[in-house]
């Protein structure tokens, strides 16, 4: 335990690692707190009945949902193809 107490402190002396750590954590907290907050035409109630109505088929049939019902594979195919694209020119 003395170990990983020591190691803690020695990451937190490196400037660059200490700036990472906090940004990250920093994101992670306006994540959180977006996650509450509720958007203009946006009803929380019938979300909600979406969301029960998707759990029994996962995380991937929500995402579908919002991007239009074009399917999940083709969503990933479009989403990886935009990526290249900005990355290459």
């Amino acid at each position: 335990m003395k170990k990983l107490i020591q190691t803690l402190k020695n990451i937190w002396t490196i400037e660059e690692l200490r700036s990472k750590i906090i940004v990250t954590l920093s994101l992670i907290l306006v994540y959180r707190i977006g996650s509450h907050v509720v958007l203009p035409g946006i009803d929380p109630v019938k979300l909600d009945a979406l969301s029960a109505n998707t759990a029994s088929n996962g995380l991937l049939s929500l995402f579908d949902t919002f991007a239009g019902g074009a399917g999940v594979w083709e969503s990933l195919c479009a989403a990886i193809a935009a990526a290249a694209a900005s990355a290459l020119g």
